[in-house]
């Protein structure tokens, strides 16, 4: 049987799902597969073309019944006409598609679980078997989203497969960060060089746990406030970023943050900043934000939560805090903030040394190599 794989993702854009299609897919096009990837598109299906691999435009993250029914017809006359032996569906929408592809031809598909997903009503009202768990193997990010789908869809053990989430270590590397795209990111987002830098990776909104960052904050002693600038980095609306500087407002702390929206230069401002601190209270399938700052050498606070432990490289440069007592958080920030210079170089070695070992893109994605291996293997010739 050919060892040829088609690739489903809703699209080719700028998420964690996004890239790893396109490392995923580049890992395997080196290892001897032959892979062809379908999506709705999107800005970095460039870097897919850069590793010359096959990219096939289809609107296949559409909930329109219609376009669905097209695109699975579309679908299994690509799988036909490339002799496809494997589908690997990255989303919800693809794998519903290559479930009923597989069905047709008699292929294995297998997916990808790498964050949380809503179930729609009528699938829980009909008890709908799951598609992103239906295939020969799901591949999840973390042990705690391996017990999630275990209690949840009762799928067993056996059908699991954990590949961590990864991170550039070529470019998240310290030694990569010129001082010159330093300067530039310190100037142009006004970085005050006698504060101590806090970052934090976040969209405002609801659910992202801003309301006790703030609280915590707020508690910190005065002297140490006095010292701190907050920058908050990603997608901000208008009326949330007018709701979490009123909340900032009331308690006082308004000038020590600053939202500044994306940064295009991430590791340079990773590379300012002496602490990475996550806000989020929700549990997490992974942490690429926690990898990308552990990989510059950065401490970092996070919450006690979900997939986080599991990515902490060295316990020395991490501080872990309950997100129901705002307290932990506090004693976090302390902790950051009271490193000496010397603690700081030991942690900077350890983190990024062992984001290398432990989490680098350069080995990870090589591992669905083996699952694909091990699917073609059990197939029948």
């Amino acid at each position: 049987m050919a060892k040829n794989i088609l690739i489903l993702s809703s699209s080719i854009n700028s998420g964690v799902i996004d890239q790893s299609v396109i490392d995923v897919s580049a890992a395997a096009q080196a290892q001897g597969f032959g892979i062809t990837v379908v999506s709705a598109g999107g800005k970095l299906v460039k870097e897919l073309k850069k590793q010359s691999v096959e990219h096939i435009l289809l609107p296949i993250n559409s909930s329109d019944w219609f376009v669905r029914r097209a695109n699975s017809k579309k679908i299994a006359d690509i799988v036909k006409a490339r002799n496809i032996g494997l589908i690997h569906a990255f989303t919800p929408q693809t794998a519903a598609v290559a479930a009923r592809v597989s069905k047709i031809y008699n292929i294995r598909y297998i997916t990808s679980y790498m964050k949380f997903y809503k179930q729609d009503l009528l699938s829980k009202i009909f008890k709908r078997k799951n598609p992103m768990t239906g295939g020969s193997f799901t591949i999840v990010p973390s042990e705690f989203m391996a017990s999630y789908l275990q209690a949840a869809f009762h799928v067993p053990a056996d059908k699991i497969v954990i590949i961590p989430g990864w991170v550039d270590t070529d470019i998240y590397n310290s030694n990569a960060v010129s001082p010159e795209r330093m300067i530039s990111v310190a100037s142009s987002l006004r970085i005050p060089e006698d504060k101590f830098i806090i970052t934090t990776v976040s969209s405002l909104n609801r659910t992202k746990g801003w309301q006790g960052f703030l609280n915590a904050i707020a508690m910190l002693p005065d002297n140490k406030k006095l010292k701190l600038q907050v920058l908050v980095v990603g997608e901000h609306t208008k009326l949330f970023k007018t709701e979490f500087l009123r909340y900032a407002s009331r308690l006082g702390i308004d000038n020590i943050f600053h939202l500044v929206g994306e940064v295009a230069d991430l590791p340079a401002l990773l590379m300012l900043s002496d602490v990475y601190v996550s806000i989020n209270p929700a549990p997490k399938a992974s942490a690429p934000h926690l990898l990308k700052a552990e990989s510059l050498g950065r401490p970092s606070v996070l919450a006690n939560v979900g997939s986080a432990p599991e990515y902490v490289v060295d316990k020395s440069g991490v501080a872990l805090y309950d997100p129901q007592d705002p307290a932990t958080m506090v004693s976090a920030l302390l902790w950051a903030m009271d490193l000496t210079k010397d603690a700081r170089a030991e942690i900077s070695r350890k983190l990024s040394s062992g984001s290398r070992m432990k989490f680098a893109k350069s080995t990870l994605p090589l591992k669905f190599g083996d699952v694909y291996n091990f699917v073609f293997g059990a197939v029948k010739s």
